[in-house]
């Protein structure tokens, strides 16, 4: 008989990656964006731009995030087999050939660039770089002339001409004269050098810069003729915008070309401003039932610092139609409760990571403080043993000269009483006294007289000796405080490098995430717009004022109040939905703990249950219908 297969193990369960960046990740999409816990990143960046892409929209790709450049100072040379020492730029250069790159890169589809890689496969023995060189600068530049036409609704055309089938560009010879043919083609290039932009197409007169328009078929008007000309589309039936050489204008320079030309009336004619005013008052108030919210004025300027006014202006416009709709005005909201909660977040984070390192530097100061106490009183300890140490030692030294002194004494009395020629008891001793003996004498006697300036010096010996080790173990003493203050200093300044690191990283990390709420809020604006903007005539390119990433204390906005109290309820609710969850909680362990009664032996159970029952429809004929 064939053997049973053996059954597939099932797959083994990814692992919990509880690195500190999954963690963060995990918070943004739970509690900062509210997302269901299966839902990542990826996964809700793809379904916006599926969405969009739905609609009609062009969504760009979301940035990929640059690797970190490496220092300068981290780049070493490297060293050859001869020992010469070779630059890794240098290498960089050889291999990477960027100049090559670029010529390859220019227009592929044009004959030139056949005949300029024909030209370039020389035979000759010439190196690849100077090779490279030869192809970018011998290539030729596109230029583009508008010649002013007759016929002024035909727009000018651009003629390219290649150098090398131009018979006016003679055949080069040196790099040079690329160079500088290059330089002159790019000098006639410029839109300084055309004089035709400076003029309007209905205007004769030269206007400033900033009151013409460039349209995208080339044409220039002025904002006179831009206000004309979408007045004239608005009275046409049906509405259609505004074209020219069958290109549509955008809306955005119509909207620009009205702005200007509503405040130069404004200027101009205080009367008509004053009658304006009134009636758009007039006709706000009577608009609509429903409070339409306004931000202030420190969001769009805060968001639109580096925006010309017009353009702020536009967006503002645009703005205050966009919140007339129901929809963008609760994806207003959302998008201002996401934009607090990751504020919230982020300052939070930021409090603890100056709390958690703020506890660290205690617990060091702390650790450091202990060890210094430790290490005085061991230190105070050792002086004070090895001070009594002295005290014994000296108290030694003068009991050994007393003896000394005595028995020195001692023996020239000795000495004296047998120069005379008598014993001790005083008997004569009859023995010859020699000059030998007499010499001991006098020296016995020189040394009983300078025996106590001999002990002084041994005594100042011992103490110089004494204070000599002493100095030496305090100094010693000074060095071990001294080291132990730099190992706090250097265990303080670890702790401060890593909160700097950590601040930068969650800067870094907070950073993008701030881009990928934005990059996502303008999705859904767009799909909004191009859902329900045609109610107000928006479409999903017109641009809105930004929501502004900064909340200054004291200076709230509308939707800043609307989304904290939204908020607050959805605490609320969350906190009403754990209520009961802990009373029921609570009420099974109490079933759990009471006990049940158990009937005794010898009643009746059936007429328990009789009036149990009897009591049960006695309720239900008493209680309310």
């Amino acid at each position: 008989m064939m053997a049973a297969l053996p059954k597939d193990s099932p797959a083994p369960p990814p692992r919990k990656s509880n690195s500190i960046s999954d963690v963060a990740d995990n918070i943004f999409m739970r509690r900062i964006l509210r997302l269901t816990g299966s839902e990542k990143e990826s996964t809700y960046d793809f379904k916006l731009t599926q969405e969009a892409t739905e609609l009609g929209l062009t969504v760009s790709p979301p940035p990929v995030p640059t690797p970190s450049t490496p220092q300068p100072h981290s780049r070493r040379p490297s060293v050859a087999r001869d020992g010469r020492s070779v630059s890794i730029d240098s290498f960089a250069s050889k291999s990477s050939r960027p100049t090559s790159d670029l010529s390859k890169s220019w227009d592929r589809t044009s004959t030139g660039f056949n005949s300029l890689q024909s030209y370039n496969r020389r035979g000759s023995a010439t190196s690849s770089s100077s090779r490279s060189r030869d192809s970018v600068l011998s290539q030729p530049i596109p230029i583009t002339k508008q010649k002013q036409s007759r016929n002024s609704s035909v727009p000018p055309t651009t003629t390219p001409r290649l150098g090398r089938q131009s018979p006016e560009s003679p055949q080069p010879s040196s790099p040079h004269k690329h160079l500088i043919r290059g330089l002159t083609k790019l000098r006639l290039r410029r839109h300084d050098s055309d004089k035709s932009s400076r003029r309007c197409r209905h205007c004769s007169q030269s206007l400033p810069q900033e009151n013409l328009h460039r349209l995208p078929c080339g044409h220039t008007y002025c904002t006179d003729a831009l206000h004309y000309l979408s007045e004239l589309a608005a009275t046409r039936e049906p509405k259609l915008q505004p074209t020219c050489c069958g290109q549509t204008v955008p809306k955005t320079l119509l909207d620009l070309a009205r702005s200007r030309k509503v405040r130069s009336l404004a200027s101009t004619n205080p009367v008509w401003a004053t009658s304006m005013h009134r009636q758009l008052s007039d006709q706000g108030s009577r608009s609509s039932v429903t409070p339409e919210p306004i931000e202030t004025v420190r969001e769009s300027s805060e968001s639109d610092e580096g925006l010309p006014s017009e353009t702020a202006t536009i967006a503002s416009i645009n703005l205050a139609k966009a919140l007339r709709i129901p929809e963008y005005a609760l994806l207003r909201t959302k998008h201002t409760q996401q934009r607090n909660r990751l504020l919230r977040w982020d300052t939070r984070h930021r409090t603890e990571l100056l709390s958690g390192s703020a506890q660290r530097r205690a617990t060091v100061v702390q650790e450091f403080d202990r060890l210094q106490e430790e290490m005085l009183d061991k230190q105070a300890s050792n002086v004070a043993t090895v001070e009594d140490m002295h005290v014994s030692a000296e108290a030694d030294l003068r009991t050994a000269q007393e003896t000394e002194r005595k028995n020195t004494q001692t023996a020239l009395r000795h000495m004296e009483a047998y120069c005379r020629g008598e014993y001790a008891n005083g008997e004569p001793h009859g023995r010859t006294i020699s000059d030998q003996d007499r010499l001991e004498l006098a020296k016995a006697q020189r040394l009983r007289d300078n025996i106590d300036i001999r002990h002084e010096s041994a005594i100042n010996v011992l103490r110089g000796e004494q204070n000599h080790r002493m100095r030496l173990r305090l100094q010693r003493h000074d060095q071990e405080a001294a080291q132990l203050q730099r190992r706090r200093e250097r265990e303080l300044d670890r702790i401060q490098r890593d909160l700097n690191d950590e601040l930068g990283d969650w800067t870094t990390e907070m950073q993008r995430k701030k881009e990928v709420v934005q990059r996502w809020w303008d999705i859904e604006t767009q799909i909004c717009l191009k859902r329900y903007g045609a109610s107000m005539d928006l479409v999903f390119d017109d641009p809105l004022t930004s929501l502004a990433w900064s909340r200054e204390p004291g200076v709230e906005t509308t939707f800043d109040n609307f989304a904290d109290e939204l908020e607050s309820w959805d605490n609320d609710e969350d906190d009403e939905d754990d209520e009961p969850e802990e009373e029921e909680e609570e009420g099974e362990e109490d079933k759990d703990e009471t006990p049940t009664p158990e009937p005794t032996p010898g009643t009746n159970q059936s007429s328990t249950l009789a009036n149990d029952e009897s009591h049960a429809e006695a309720g239900d004929e008493g209680a309310p219908v």
